[in-house]
Protein backbone atom coordinates (compact mmCIF):
# COMPACT_ATOMS: atom_id res chain seq x y z
CA UNK A 1 0.00 0.00 0.00
CA UNK A 2 1.36 3.46 -0.95
CA UNK A 3 0.64 6.78 1.18
CA UNK A 4 0.74 9.91 -0.43
CA UNK A 5 3.15 12.41 1.49
CA UNK A 6 4.86 15.52 1.09
CA UNK A 7 8.76 15.66 -0.05
CA UNK A 8 10.18 18.39 1.19
CA UNK A 9 12.42 20.77 -0.95
CA UNK A 10 15.85 19.87 -1.35
CA UNK A 11 18.51 22.52 -1.81
CA UNK A 12 22.38 22.45 -0.82
CA UNK A 13 23.59 25.48 1.65
CA UNK A 14 24.82 28.33 -0.20
CA UNK A 15 24.33 27.74 -3.58
CA UNK A 16 21.72 28.17 -6.55
CA UNK A 17 21.18 23.95 -6.63
CA UNK A 18 17.76 24.04 -5.82
CA UNK A 19 15.42 22.04 -7.04
CA UNK A 20 11.56 21.35 -6.29
CA UNK A 21 9.65 18.05 -5.60
CA UNK A 22 6.11 18.24 -5.83
CA UNK A 23 3.67 15.98 -3.74
CA UNK A 24 4.71 12.11 -4.51
CA UNK A 25 4.97 9.14 -3.19
CA UNK A 26 7.43 7.67 -1.81
CA UNK A 27 7.11 4.14 -2.86
CA UNK A 28 6.41 4.71 -6.54
CA UNK A 29 9.45 7.34 -6.26
CA UNK A 30 12.25 6.89 -9.05
CA UNK A 31 15.88 7.13 -9.96
CA UNK A 32 15.27 10.32 -12.07
CA UNK A 33 13.59 12.45 -8.96
CA UNK A 34 15.36 14.85 -7.67
CA UNK A 35 16.81 13.90 -4.04
CA UNK A 36 20.08 13.17 -5.47
CA UNK A 37 21.95 16.31 -4.19
CA UNK A 38 25.25 15.89 -2.85
CA UNK A 39 26.51 17.68 -0.20
CA UNK A 40 29.75 18.46 -1.09
CA UNK A 41 32.85 20.20 1.48
CA UNK A 42 31.89 23.85 0.56
CA UNK A 43 28.71 22.67 1.57
CA UNK A 44 29.43 21.39 4.62
CA UNK A 45 31.54 23.52 5.48
CA UNK A 46 29.07 26.42 5.42
CA UNK A 47 26.47 24.24 7.09
CA UNK A 48 28.63 23.84 10.16
CA UNK A 49 29.55 27.89 9.66
CA UNK A 50 25.93 28.93 9.55
CA UNK A 51 25.32 26.63 12.65
CA UNK A 52 27.95 28.04 14.86
CA UNK A 53 26.49 31.64 14.24
CA UNK A 54 23.12 30.56 16.04
CA UNK A 55 25.58 28.79 19.28
CA UNK A 56 25.39 31.50 22.12
CA UNK A 57 28.17 29.59 23.96
CA UNK A 58 30.88 27.00 22.56
CA UNK A 59 31.30 25.05 25.59
CA UNK A 60 27.69 23.68 25.68
CA UNK A 61 28.34 22.54 22.18
CA UNK A 62 24.56 21.61 20.37
CA UNK A 63 23.03 21.30 23.09
CA UNK A 64 23.19 21.79 26.67
CA UNK A 65 22.26 20.48 29.78
CA UNK A 66 18.64 21.54 29.43
CA UNK A 67 18.56 19.93 26.29
CA UNK A 68 16.04 17.19 25.40
CA UNK A 69 19.09 15.40 23.43
CA UNK A 70 21.08 15.74 26.80
CA UNK A 71 17.98 13.63 28.58
CA UNK A 72 17.32 10.87 26.49
CA UNK A 73 20.36 10.31 25.64
CA UNK A 74 22.51 10.01 29.43
CA UNK A 75 20.50 6.80 29.95
CA UNK A 76 23.55 4.38 28.90
CA UNK A 77 21.00 1.55 27.05
CA UNK A 78 19.43 4.26 24.93
CA UNK A 79 22.65 5.09 22.57
CA UNK A 80 24.12 1.68 21.80
CA UNK A 81 20.77 0.28 21.41
CA UNK A 82 19.73 3.12 18.84
CA UNK A 83 22.91 2.75 17.10
CA UNK A 84 22.22 -1.08 16.73
CA UNK A 85 18.97 -0.79 15.34
CA UNK A 86 19.83 2.43 13.06
CA UNK A 87 22.79 -0.41 11.40
CA UNK A 88 19.50 -2.53 10.64
CA UNK A 89 17.94 0.16 9.33
CA UNK A 90 20.62 1.54 7.06
CA UNK A 91 21.82 -1.81 5.80
CA UNK A 92 18.76 -2.35 3.35
CA UNK A 93 19.54 0.56 1.49
CA UNK A 94 21.21 -0.07 -1.37
CA UNK A 95 23.65 2.78 -0.83
CA UNK A 96 24.58 1.89 2.54
CA UNK A 97 25.25 -2.32 1.72
CA UNK A 98 27.11 -1.35 -1.61
CA UNK A 99 29.27 1.30 0.17
CA UNK A 100 30.57 -0.66 2.96
CA UNK A 101 31.00 -4.03 0.58
CA UNK A 102 34.62 -5.04 0.82
CA UNK A 103 35.63 -2.23 3.95
CA UNK A 104 37.35 -3.18 6.68
CA UNK A 105 33.93 -1.62 8.04
CA UNK A 106 31.95 -4.95 6.82
CA UNK A 107 33.76 -6.98 9.01
CA UNK A 108 35.55 -5.57 11.70
CA UNK A 109 31.96 -4.36 12.77
CA UNK A 110 33.02 -4.11 16.72
CA UNK A 111 35.79 -1.00 16.01
CA UNK A 112 32.93 0.49 13.86
CA UNK A 113 30.57 0.64 16.45
CA UNK A 114 32.66 2.14 18.87
CA UNK A 115 33.91 4.55 16.62
CA UNK A 116 30.31 5.48 15.88
CA UNK A 117 29.32 5.73 19.87
CA UNK A 118 32.12 8.45 19.90
CA UNK A 119 30.89 10.62 17.30
CA UNK A 120 27.62 10.46 18.90
CA UNK A 121 28.71 11.47 22.16
CA UNK A 122 31.04 13.43 20.68
CA UNK A 123 28.05 15.39 18.68
CA UNK A 124 25.50 15.20 21.95
CA UNK A 125 27.62 16.11 24.48
CA UNK A 126 30.81 18.09 23.15
CA UNK A 127 31.61 21.24 22.93
CA UNK A 128 31.38 23.10 19.81
CA UNK A 129 35.13 22.05 19.17
CA UNK A 130 34.40 18.38 19.58
CA UNK A 131 31.36 18.90 17.25
CA UNK A 132 33.52 20.05 14.63
CA UNK A 133 36.25 17.45 14.99
CA UNK A 134 33.72 14.32 14.70
CA UNK A 135 31.65 15.97 11.94
CA UNK A 136 35.04 16.48 9.58
CA UNK A 137 36.34 12.78 10.40
CA UNK A 138 32.73 11.35 9.56
CA UNK A 139 31.99 13.55 6.54
CA UNK A 140 35.52 12.93 5.12
CA UNK A 141 34.81 9.24 5.59
CA UNK A 142 31.70 9.27 3.37
CA UNK A 143 33.20 11.59 0.83
CA UNK A 144 35.20 8.41 -0.17
CA UNK A 145 32.52 6.12 -0.68
CA UNK A 146 31.13 5.98 -4.02
CA UNK A 147 30.51 3.84 -7.05
CA UNK A 148 28.12 1.89 -9.14
CA UNK A 149 25.46 -0.67 -7.59
CA UNK A 150 26.71 -3.89 -8.89
CA UNK A 151 23.26 -4.92 -8.74
CA UNK A 152 19.97 -4.29 -9.18
CA UNK A 153 18.07 -3.49 -5.77
CA UNK A 154 15.13 -2.63 -4.85
CA UNK A 155 14.06 0.55 -6.79
CA UNK A 156 17.63 0.97 -8.04
CA UNK A 157 18.86 -0.17 -11.22
CA UNK A 158 22.42 -1.87 -11.40
CA UNK A 159 25.45 0.55 -12.30
CA UNK A 160 23.14 3.25 -10.74
CA UNK A 161 25.73 5.35 -9.14
CA UNK A 162 25.87 6.30 -5.64
CA UNK A 163 27.41 8.44 -3.26
CA UNK A 164 27.38 8.23 0.49
CA UNK A 165 26.92 12.26 0.87
CA UNK A 166 23.65 12.55 -1.40
CA UNK A 167 20.93 14.13 0.47
CA UNK A 168 18.08 11.75 0.56
CA UNK A 169 20.52 8.89 1.80
CA UNK A 170 21.58 11.27 4.78
CA UNK A 171 18.11 12.08 5.40
CA UNK A 172 17.45 8.71 5.86
CA UNK A 173 20.75 7.71 7.81
CA UNK A 174 19.60 11.09 10.22
CA UNK A 175 15.90 9.40 10.56
CA UNK A 176 17.57 6.12 11.86
CA UNK A 177 19.24 7.51 14.63
CA UNK A 178 16.44 10.03 15.34
CA UNK A 179 13.69 7.69 15.38
CA UNK A 180 15.10 4.82 17.70
CA UNK A 181 16.69 6.77 20.59
CA UNK A 182 13.17 8.50 21.26
CA UNK A 183 11.66 4.29 20.95
CA UNK A 184 14.29 2.98 23.35
CA UNK A 185 13.82 6.08 25.71
CA UNK A 186 10.51 5.75 26.11
CA UNK A 187 10.58 2.16 26.03
CA UNK A 188 13.05 2.23 28.89
CA UNK A 189 12.50 5.56 31.02
CA UNK A 190 9.19 7.22 30.63
CA UNK A 191 6.97 8.45 27.84
CA UNK A 192 7.24 12.51 26.14
CA UNK A 193 4.43 14.79 26.40
CA UNK A 194 3.63 16.11 22.63
CA UNK A 195 5.48 18.92 23.57
CA UNK A 196 8.61 17.63 24.57
CA UNK A 197 8.11 15.51 21.40
CA UNK A 198 8.10 18.95 19.08
CA UNK A 199 11.70 20.28 21.54
CA UNK A 200 13.48 16.93 21.05
CA UNK A 201 12.73 17.12 17.28
CA UNK A 202 13.33 20.35 16.79
CA UNK A 203 17.09 19.83 18.57
CA UNK A 204 17.31 16.48 15.87
CA UNK A 205 16.89 19.21 13.27
CA UNK A 206 19.69 20.77 14.61
CA UNK A 207 21.77 17.95 14.77
CA UNK A 208 21.17 17.16 10.99
CA UNK A 209 22.67 20.18 10.19
CA UNK A 210 25.57 18.66 11.35
CA UNK A 211 25.79 16.28 8.40
CA UNK A 212 25.24 19.05 5.56
CA UNK A 213 20.81 18.95 5.63
CA UNK A 214 19.41 21.77 5.51
CA UNK A 215 16.53 22.44 7.32
CA UNK A 216 13.93 22.68 4.42
CA UNK A 217 14.79 19.39 3.61
CA UNK A 218 13.13 17.61 6.86
CA UNK A 219 9.74 17.12 7.69
CA UNK A 220 8.31 20.27 9.67
CA UNK A 221 6.80 17.98 12.63
CA UNK A 222 7.39 15.09 14.62
CA UNK A 223 4.29 13.85 13.13
CA UNK A 224 5.08 14.65 9.44
CA UNK A 225 8.65 12.80 10.39
CA UNK A 226 6.59 9.88 11.82
CA UNK A 227 5.01 9.51 8.54
CA UNK A 228 8.03 10.06 6.14
CA UNK A 229 9.83 7.43 8.38
CA UNK A 230 6.97 4.99 7.96
CA UNK A 231 6.75 5.52 4.47
CA UNK A 232 10.61 4.73 3.65
CA UNK A 233 11.03 2.04 5.58
CA UNK A 234 8.09 0.22 3.52
CA UNK A 235 9.13 1.75 0.20
CA UNK A 236 11.34 0.18 -2.51
CA UNK A 237 14.19 1.92 -1.46
CA UNK A 238 14.20 -1.08 1.28
CA UNK A 239 15.91 -3.93 -0.27
CA UNK A 240 18.77 -6.16 1.18
CA UNK A 241 21.24 -7.21 -0.83
CA UNK A 242 22.20 -10.80 -0.74
CA UNK A 243 26.00 -10.13 -0.14
CA UNK A 244 24.96 -8.28 2.86
CA UNK A 245 23.88 -11.36 4.59
CA UNK A 246 27.06 -13.37 4.31
CA UNK A 247 29.37 -10.97 5.91
CA UNK A 248 30.58 -13.09 8.95
CA UNK A 249 29.06 -11.60 11.88
CA UNK A 250 26.62 -12.56 15.09
CA UNK A 251 23.66 -11.56 12.76
CA UNK A 252 24.53 -13.68 8.90
CA UNK A 253 26.51 -16.79 11.08
CA UNK A 254 24.29 -16.97 14.55
CA UNK A 255 25.63 -15.49 18.28
CA UNK A 256 29.11 -17.59 18.81
CA UNK A 257 31.40 -18.05 21.94
CA UNK A 258 30.67 -18.44 25.70
CA UNK A 259 26.89 -19.12 26.19
CA UNK A 260 26.45 -15.98 28.25
CA UNK A 261 27.52 -13.88 25.48
CA UNK A 262 25.42 -15.63 23.08
CA UNK A 263 22.08 -15.75 24.89
CA UNK A 264 23.08 -11.56 25.82
CA UNK A 265 23.31 -11.35 21.77
CA UNK A 266 20.31 -13.29 21.44
CA UNK A 267 18.28 -11.43 23.97
CA UNK A 268 19.07 -8.00 21.95
CA UNK A 269 18.22 -9.53 19.09
CA UNK A 270 14.50 -9.57 20.35
CA UNK A 271 14.71 -6.46 21.24
CA UNK A 272 16.04 -5.25 17.74
CA UNK A 273 13.25 -7.23 15.88
CA UNK A 274 10.20 -5.84 18.42
CA UNK A 275 11.44 -2.28 17.53
CA UNK A 276 12.04 -2.75 13.62
CA UNK A 277 9.29 -1.88 10.83
CA UNK A 278 8.20 -4.56 9.59
CA UNK A 279 9.66 -4.80 6.44
CA UNK A 280 12.66 -4.17 7.26
CA UNK A 281 12.57 -6.40 10.36
CA UNK A 282 11.46 -9.27 7.85
CA UNK A 283 14.38 -9.01 5.40
CA UNK A 284 16.71 -10.10 8.37
CA UNK A 285 16.05 -13.98 8.15
CA UNK A 286 17.63 -14.79 11.01
CA UNK A 287 16.06 -12.02 13.44
CA UNK A 288 14.03 -14.14 15.84
CA UNK A 289 10.26 -13.09 15.77
CA UNK A 290 7.51 -14.96 16.98
CA UNK A 291 4.89 -14.78 19.37
CA UNK A 292 7.63 -16.06 22.11
CA UNK A 293 9.84 -13.60 21.33
CA UNK A 294 7.59 -10.60 21.15
CA UNK A 295 6.14 -11.69 25.18
CA UNK A 296 10.30 -11.72 26.25
CA UNK A 297 10.87 -7.98 24.08
CA UNK A 298 7.33 -7.07 26.28
CA UNK A 299 8.66 -8.50 29.48
CA UNK A 300 12.13 -7.02 28.65
CA UNK A 301 11.20 -3.70 28.78
CA UNK A 302 8.73 -3.98 31.79
CA UNK A 303 11.65 -5.31 33.73
CA UNK A 304 13.79 -2.71 32.09
CA UNK A 305 12.07 -0.08 32.90
CA UNK A 306 11.36 -0.97 36.64
CA UNK A 307 15.26 -2.06 37.37
CA UNK A 308 16.47 1.14 35.78
CA UNK A 309 14.68 3.25 38.32
CA UNK A 310 16.84 1.41 41.01
CA UNK A 311 20.18 1.75 39.57
CA UNK A 312 22.64 4.24 41.07
CA UNK A 313 23.11 7.60 39.16
CA UNK A 314 26.60 6.52 38.70
CA UNK A 315 25.19 2.98 36.65
CA UNK A 316 22.65 4.50 34.72
CA UNK A 317 24.18 7.49 33.15
CA UNK A 318 26.63 7.92 30.77
CA UNK A 319 30.48 9.13 31.77
CA UNK A 320 30.61 11.55 28.89
CA UNK A 321 27.12 13.34 29.81
CA UNK A 322 28.27 13.42 33.61
CA UNK A 323 31.78 14.88 32.19
CA UNK A 324 29.84 17.57 30.11
CA UNK A 325 27.58 18.23 33.13
CA UNK A 326 31.14 19.20 35.26
CA UNK A 327 32.43 20.99 32.25
CA UNK A 328 29.68 23.92 32.39
CA UNK A 329 29.15 23.77 36.06
CA UNK A 330 26.21 21.83 36.03
CA UNK A 331 27.49 19.02 38.31
CA UNK A 332 30.26 18.53 41.03
CA UNK A 333 32.94 16.35 40.68
CA UNK A 334 32.48 12.97 40.75
CA UNK A 335 31.93 10.51 43.83
CA UNK A 336 33.69 6.96 44.39
CA UNK A 337 31.95 4.88 41.75
CA UNK A 338 31.91 7.31 39.19
CA UNK A 339 35.97 7.77 39.21
CA UNK A 340 36.10 3.97 39.88
CA UNK A 341 33.84 3.73 36.37
CA UNK A 342 36.02 6.54 34.35
CA UNK A 343 38.79 4.23 35.24
CA UNK A 344 37.37 1.06 34.25
CA UNK A 345 35.69 1.69 30.89
CA UNK A 346 37.48 2.19 27.76
CA UNK A 347 37.29 4.47 25.28
CA UNK A 348 35.35 5.67 24.08
CA UNK A 349 33.10 4.91 26.75
CA UNK A 350 34.31 6.89 29.40
CA UNK A 351 34.91 10.75 30.83
CA UNK A 352 38.12 10.99 28.52
CA UNK A 353 36.74 11.60 25.25
CA UNK A 354 39.90 13.13 24.16
CA UNK A 355 41.57 9.95 24.54
CA UNK A 356 38.51 8.36 22.83
CA UNK A 357 39.05 10.08 19.81
CA UNK A 358 42.50 9.58 19.82
CA UNK A 359 41.69 6.09 20.34
CA UNK A 360 39.85 5.69 17.34
CA UNK A 361 40.61 8.61 14.59
CA UNK A 362 42.75 6.18 12.47
CA UNK A 363 40.78 3.18 12.70
CA UNK A 364 39.81 2.09 9.18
Amino acid sequence: MCETVAVYRVSTVGHVRERSMSVTTVAERTTTDPLDNVVDRTDHREALEQLRLRIDDPNLGLFGPQSMIWRMVKPMPVLPLSLSVAGLLEAPHPYVSAGTEGSKSAIEYVPRFHRSVDAFLSWFYGDWRQVVHAARRVYGHHHQVSGDLPDAAGRYPAGHHYEANETEVLLWVWATIIWPIKEFYERICEPLSASETERYYEEAGRFAEVFGIERSVLPPTWADFSRYFDDYAASNAMDLRAEFLTRPNPLSQGPSGPFIERTALRWMFILFADVLPENVRRQYPTLPYRRREQRIANASFVILRGLWKLLPRELRDWPRCRAALRRVGAEGPPGRLGRWLDDKLPAPYNAASDGARRHYADAG
